[in-house]
């Protein structure tokens, strides 16, 4: 049996990393985690009333995501997690005490007129698009050895085959 994997993939917010997630998580039949889902409610308040959050506001629900895929790795349980993790810091917390082994991260970009395009068309969520200005200055690159995949140039189900590919690359028992 292949050790557990905990995939994130990252991005600012209308990049698509829900829709690729949940298709590769699917595909491999891993468990899904929509980091969104750890938000206190204090947190989804201010994004919601076009407030960034601070670093202060992020490091609890972090911390809580780091418990959840730390739990699931830790049983044998590999799990593909939708965060937008933009910086360095963040990731370092996501990931903190996971094997590196176990580690995977995928970036996923697209320009910015089509990620306002698409949180212009997304209805009931509770990020408004004028923060994606303060997403794009927030993003850093990653250190971490990733992969990086342009949402616009290709559909959904081409980047999951592309982030499935690469990992039965890294692993030919997946």
């Amino acid at each position: 049996m292949p050790p557990p994997t905990a995939l994130v993939l990252m991005g600012t917010s209308g990049v698509g990393k829900t829709t690729v997630a949940t298709e590769i998580a699917e595909r491999m039949q891993w468990r899904f985690l929509e980091a969104d889902d750890y938000h206190s409610a204090e947190n989804r308040r201010k994004m919601g009333g076009g407030e960034p959050l601070s670093d202060a506001d992020r490091r609890p629900w972090l911390l809580s995501l780091n418990e959840v895929i730390a739990r699931h790795v830790r049983r044998g349980e590999s799990v593909v997690v939708a965060c937008s993790v933009l910086k360095e810091e963040y990731r370092e917390a996501l990931f903190r005490g996971l094997p590196a082994e176990t580690r995977c991260l995928v970036h996923l970009v697209a320009s910015r007129e089509v990620l306002l395009r698409r949180l212009a068309g997304r209805k009931g969520h509770f990020f408004p698009p004028r923060l994606l200005d303060s997403q794009l200055a927030t993003l850093q690159l990653p250190k971490e050895p990733t992969i990086t995949i342009d949402t616009a140039a290709s559909s959904p189900n081409q980047c999951a085959d592309t982030v499935v590919k690469y990992l039965r690359s890294r692993n030919s028992r997946l």
